[in-house]
């Protein structure tokens, strides 16, 4: 069967796959050229099933968007638009560019208080690790949209003495700081807990308190199992950003909708697509490589 896969996606390769296996079946299985050509035609088949399978889909791709007097990509891939359009679209991006960032940096303060706090040794922190377990499990359980709307329509609503004055800019950072510092937690939590207890219980030998064990022996140690999952996360943070848009501010795509709407194309949205993909494609690569930096000291250290 895979060797009929090889051939119908990538015709030459295949042919080469499965005469190699031919060859295989017949010197045996148990011998050292049997085990040779099988070899061979394993790599062959996965090489011809590869190159056949990008050939396919890119094949495919391009029908699509030739099809209908290539319809699609005069609606979606108009140049011309695009060119006229992005330079608008990029200065709303930068709304959500400086959301993400002043936002990552609330989270990160209190996804690290909320973990610390669900962390908290002894029966009497009892209550404050239940409080703060009904935090989490309430933020991660709700979807982000509906933690903006709330934030941003309810609060407004209440004039609470200290969030009146605040623009819908703030109110969104609060929002999305609810959300994400739940997560966040989590990963903190999850990061200071694969640290063999002996480090926190030396640290407390020698002294030092709870918060102080975990940020000078605990945290510090767990931060190389965190950075992955944290940037991941703050991956989905950026793109989450492009939500305020329900609330009605000129972010990325609200100025994309306001010019798909002016040139009566829907181009402006592939700019927005543009943007986001330049900062999130580059973080997930980042993201991929401390993955594999981590595994690989992991394995070297035993």
């Amino acid at each position: 069967m895979a060797a009929v896969a090889a051939i119908v996606l990538f015709f030459p390769i295949g042919v080469v796959a499965a005469s190699d296996l031919a060859a295989a079946s017949r010197l045996g299985l148990d011998t050292t050229q049997g085990r040779i050509r099988r070899k061979k035609a394993s790599r062959r088949l996965t090489q011809a099933v590869g190159i056949g399978s990008t050939i396919w889909v890119v094949g495919f791709v391009a029908l699509i968007m030739l099809a209908n007097d290539a319809a699609l990509t005069r609606a979606f891939f108009d140049v011309e638009v695009i060119g006229r359009t992005l330079p608008t679209i990029a200065y709303g991006f930068m709304l959500n560019v400086r959301l993400f960032l002043v936002a990552e940096v609330f989270i990160l303060i209190a996804g690290v208080l909320l973990a610390l706090l669900r962390s908290l040794p002894g029966r009497p922190a009892i209550l404050l690790r239940w409080l703060t377990t009904a935090y989490v499990d309430v933020f991660r359980g709700l979807p982000s949209i509906l933690v903006i709307l709330i934030v941003v329509y309810g609060l407004k609503r209440t004039q609470l003495p200290l969030l009146s004055g605040i623009s819908d800019y703030w109110y969104v950072i609060i929002a999305l700081t609810l959300h994400y510092s739940a997560y966040t937690a989590e990963v903190i939590k999850g990061g200071a807990d694969g640290i063999h207890w002996s480090q926190a219980a030396a640290a407390r030998s020698l002294g030092l308190t709870y918060f102080q064990s975990m940020r000078y022996v605990v945290l510090p140690q767990a931060m190389r199992r965190m950075l992955a999952p944290l940037l991941n996360y703050f991956i989905g943070l950026q793109k989450d950003t492009s939500l305020v848009a329900v609330i009605g501010l000129l972010d990325s795509v609200n100025r994309a909708n306001v010019q798909s709407i002016n040139e009566a194309s829907l181009s402006p949205y592939t700019g927005v697509a543009l943007c986001f993909l330049v900062v999130t494609i580059p973080l997930t690569r980042v993201a991929d490589w401390l993955e594999k930096r981590r595994r690989r000291r992991e394995l070297a250290s035993g």
